[in-house]
This record gives structure tokens, C-alpha cells and sequence, in this order.
């Protein structure tokens, strides 16, 4: 799953159980808005709203969204197929991979 996406979720589900916090940053959002003349916020303008930098930084202190890789044995992880053919052009990685994405049924 992606990274963004997945942080954007639990935003939106700890403003869901908080209620307040959602008042304020919708507060804080719709100022913004008005000082902009009714104008949709840039870039800098977002990045320049303290609340709304408060509730992403804390909502990703809280769930952090984080890959890890670590030394396991993949065999032990995933069944891999026989691979029938040897092609000196082809590394296992480049063929793993591929299976990964696409897996054999």
C-alpha cells in the first residue's frame, strides 16, 4: 500500500474520532481560505498552517508508516517457483522481482 495514502487514512480516521481536533483545523483551514480571498490555498500557504502540520506530524508520530527488510531466508517467506530455464542475462534477482509483481497462479 502506498505510503501517502495510508497516512492520509489515519488522518482522516483519528479527525473521525476527534472531533474538536477537526473543528479547529477546519477552523484553521477555512481562515486561510478567507485571507486568500476565497482563492484555493498553494502550496506555501498549506505549508505555512501550524495546526494542520501539527495534527500530520502527530498522526504519523502515533502510526508512522515505515518499510523494513530484514536478513529472513525469502524461501522461507514465499513459495518460489522452479525456474526451468538458465539465462546468463537474467540474475535471480531480476526474476524474483518479477515474480513478486506478477505471480504465477
Amino acid at each position: 500500500m502506498d505510503s501517502s495514502s495510508s497516512a492520509l487514512s489515519r488522518v482522516i480516521c483519528l479527525l473521525g474520532e476527534n472531533p474538536e481536533i477537526q473543528s479547529r483545523l477546519r477552523h484553521e483551514l477555512r481562515e486561510a481560505k478567507n485571507i486568500n480571498n476565497g482563492q484555493e490555498l498553494d502550496y506555501d500557504q498549506i505549508m505555512n498552517l501550524p495546526f494542520l502540520d501539527a495534527v500530520i506530524r502527530e498522526t504519523l508520530r502515533l502510526y508512522a508508516v515505515s518499510f523494513f527488510l530484514t536478513s529472513t531466508d525469502i524461501e522461507r517467506m514465499v513459495q518460489i517457483p522452479t525456474i526451468e530455464y538458465c539465462d546468463p542475462n537474467v540474475s535471480a534477482q531480476k526474476i524474483l522481482v518479477s515474480w513478486l509483481a506478477h505471480p504465477i497462479s
